[in-house]
């Protein structure tokens, strides 16, 4: 609800801040977001346990984890609010 009342698609994150979500296609839930820093850099909840759970990952890796062609897709969205 809130990445549609205030975000705004885009093809590819390239801003700190843009948000990056993995949706199954089968039935548009979402698995995970994580947020785009820098470069192919995103802050993510995939933290070594519950005393770390937030890291910094490279996008190719989260991908891995999350993006299955054909049944999750990673789609990029901005706040509607930044140019």
């Amino acid at each position: 609800k809130k990445l549609r009342q205030d975000y705004r698609p885009i093809a590819n994150a390239s801003r700190l801040g843009d948000v990056i979500a993995y949706r199954r296609t089968s039935d548009d839930n979402l698995n995970h977001v994580c947020v785009f820093v820098a470069a192919d850099v995103v802050f993510t909840k995939n933290g070594f346990g519950p005393q770390a759970p937030w890291c910094l990952m490279n996008l190719a890796d989260v991908d891995a984890l999350y993006a299955e062609p054909g049944r999750v897709e990673r789609l990029a969205f901005r706040p509607k609010a930044a140019n």
